[in-house]
């Protein structure tokens, strides 16, 4: 059967939006502006107020947008920290993996509540995520390769068993966990984004890999990589990568921006 000029045209039409709509797009992200910082940070964070959390072993600095310093947390005696959940800047999450505790901080970065997870037998939790629902504690169990939540008194609210077997997929290795809109995604190494309701269901995966420093406005899902970051839009399954001319330790989304670690400097990155 022959095809008319015009039903030709609309075929090639219908493949260039499909290799459109697959392909990985890649842009530059160009600095705006640097403040200086102290030696030896280890990552950064930031709350949707714009402040800026720099992590340094056992210390947490909290700055302004200028470097001004307004808090600082420190805890000598428990080691080094291992996560940082700033989501709800009002209750920020220090979490120490080898001594499996989660120390509760306020604003100003001072001391409210101390969770111990041995006390109930959780001794290898790997990420840590705060629940803006009720206050409960997102944790990864790498014994039982599972999802926990707990409240501060370690009541054990929800378990989704082990995702491992219910994904039929041998050895993931989660890097990031984050609660947002009522789902809870879990960045992986090799088996993309995880992506569970509130309940431990899950819902689907998402085809990005190593993905460090989740970020998720709404439809957008921002990760970090080496001397990349990967943008993604959950609706129309457009990936793009947004590349740096230079290779930061650590990277976060920040406002409208980006925000880099730098020897003694953080980096402002923009489109």
């Amino acid at each position: 059967m022959k095809l008319s000029l015009y039903h030709k045209i609309r075929i090639i039409f219908g493949i260039i939006i499909l290799v459109n709509t697959n392909a990985l797009s890649q842009d530059s992200l160009m600095v705006s502006n640097q403040i200086n910082i102290q030696n030896n940070i280890s990552f950064i964070n930031s709350d949707a107020s714009g402040y800026i959390y720099l992590i340094k072993k056992d210390e947490i600095i909290k700055i302004n947008s200028k470097g001004k310093e307004l808090f600082r947390y420190s805890n000598k005696s428990i080691g080094e920290i291992s996560g940082f959940d700033i989501s709800n800047a009002l209750r920020p999450l220090v979490f120490y993996a080898q001594q499996s505790k989660i120390i509760i901080l306020d604003n100003t970065l001072s001391v409210q509540e101390t969770i111990n997870l041995e006390d109930i037998s959780l001794y290898r939790i790997s990420e840590i995520a705060n629940s803006n629902i009720d206050n409960g504690i997102w944790l990864y169990d790498n014994d039982l390769k599972q999802i926990i939540k707990i409240d501060t008194k370690l009541n054990i609210i929800i378990e989704s068993g082990n995702i491992s077997m219910l994904l039929n997929k041998k050895n993931i290795v989660p890097i990031s966990l984050k609660e947002k809109n009522g789902r809870l995604y879990i960045g992986t190494k090799k088996d993309g984004i995880l992506i569970f309701d509130i309940y431990c269901s899950y819902l689907f995966s998402l085809d990005v890999n190593n993905s460090y420093n989740l970020f998720i406005d709404e439809e957008m899902i921002y990760s970090w990589n080496n001397n990349k970051i990967i943008s993604y839009n959950s609706k129309t399954h457009n990936k793009k990568e947004l590349l740096t001319k230079e290779k930061y330790s650590s990277t976060i989304r920040y406002k409208y921006e980006f925000l880099a670690l730098s020897i003694n400097k953080l980096i402002f990155l923009k489109e």
